[in-house]
């Protein structure tokens, strides 16, 4: 909570909650998809954890970039 401003942290912390909800069902919609084995892909467990893997690492690296503003300091752009 130290990147938001106070004042707006519950809404962030709201919206946050609304996007993980629409996150948990899409991973829960495609990952259903690649292991059916009639209607869907029929991939097997191990790509399908390959790819899990792949993409959680993409966002934490992404994650890992974002630097919290130091108090006072203004916005500059």
């Amino acid at each position: 909570m130290d990147i938001v401003v106070p004042k707006v942290a519950a809404t962030q912390f709201t919206a946050m909650m609304a996007f993980t909800s629409v996150a948990n069902l899409t991973a829960q919609t495609w990952q259903g998809l690649s292991i059916d084995t009639e209607n869907g892909w029929s991939w097997p467990i191990w790509r399908l954890l390959y790819v899990d893997s792949a993409l959680g690492l993409i966002f934490l690296i992404w994650l890992c970039l974002l630097k919290p503003r130091k108090r006072g300091e203004e916005k500059t752009s």
